[in-house]
């Protein structure tokens, strides 16, 4: 059967169109699609067609077989920027796809899904315990951007010093300067935001347990949870992160702290302090592409990006939190 496939033509137009076409596999279907259908009225017989299909699938799903796939989790702060990376990273090499869980993990959810194999990269915004670091690869200091007190309604009143959080998280000072009642985003104890706040004095580590105690505030479960509840709730005071509220596009505005704007030349400066990090952990054996991509997330062009962001190079801060 010398005509059942049209010889070396067939396959090579075959080539052509695919290479033409690169990683959109959708458009290489509906190109030899139609294609096919054009050329209906000349095939000479059903087995020719079911050839013809049979080297279009093999070429369609080639790629996809033999596609690397990354699964990474974490802190939800991280979720939208690395999504955001993978869709950058796929552009130039698209036999990699990438798997972000959602809804978050957390950090300490993502440091146990990777230790389990569930994941081959864990963004954290802290690091593994000291008796599973062995489980893991070199942690990255990868990214800092500023922490802040966020706000819905920015109108509503000017800054806020420490003394003024603090009266306001111990529910002292419950209505903002217009009147109107300040409505409070609470998250968990344990949960990097809360032990921040905690940070700043012994007061407000007070303040924050005995108003967690109480149940009055909606707790948020994860950084986007709570990203959701600040836009979302009239009022609305809480933490969350620079970088997030950029790279989502959040009607959510930070809070001038102690009479300084936060953005990422008051951190690098140290006029302020207030500052979250976004740690990398890969997996012990990690194969090659996942190391090229944690490779790619250090490059020098790629921190130019995230700048704008609200991101900076972990390493550009010289002093500890």
């Amino acid at each position: 059967m010398p005509e059942l496939c049209e010889g070396k033509n067939f396959f090579s137009k075959i080539r052509s169109i695919y290479l033409g076409y690169g990683s959109d596999k959708n458009a290489f279907l509906i190109s030899i699609s139609n294609s096919l259908a054009a050329r209906a009225v000349i095939l000479k017989s059903i087995p020719n067609l079911v050839c013809r299909l049979s080297v279009l699938f093999c070429c369609a799903f080639a790629g996809l077989a033999h596609a690397e796939i990354i699964r990474m989790g974490g802190t939800g702060s991280a979720m939208p920027l690395m999504q955001k990376l993978a869709d950058e990273y796929t552009k130039t090499h698209p036999s990699v796809q990438f798997e972000i869980i959602y809804p978050p993990l957390g950090s300490g959810g993502g440091l146990r899904a990777l230790a389990a194999g569930r994941l081959d990269i864990a963004i954290s915004s802290k690091l593994p315990p000291v008796q599973d670091q062995d489980k893991f690869s070199q942690p990255v200091y990868w990214v800092t951007t500023p922490f802040v007190l966020a706000r819905r309604d920015v109108n509503r009143g000017g800054g806020l010093s420490l003394d003024q959080l603090t009266d306001i998280y111990s529910l002292k000072t419950t209505h903002w300067p217009d009147g109107k009642p300040i409505r409070l985003i609470m998250r968990a104890a344990s949960e990097t935001d809360s032990i921040l706040l905690r940070s700043l004095s012994a007061r407000m580590d007070a303040a924050i347990n005995q108003t967690l105690q109480r149940k009055m505030m909606p707790v948020a479960e994860d950084d986007l949870d709570n990203l959701n509840l600040l836009e979302s709730t009239p009022g609305s005071l809480g933490a969350a992160s620079l970088g997030l509220l950029r790279i989502t596009g959040s009607v959510i505005k930070p809070v001038v702290y102690n009479g300084i704007q936060p953005n990422v030349d008051a951190l690098i400066s140290g006029r302020y302090t207030l500052s979250k990090t976004l740690i990398l952990i890969a997996a012990k054996q990690s194969n090659e592409a996942t190391l090229a991509f944690v490779q790619y997330l250090q490059r020098p062009q790629l921190y130019r990006m995230l700048r704008e962001w609200g991101y900076i190079p972990a390493s550009s801060l010289l002093h500890e939190k």
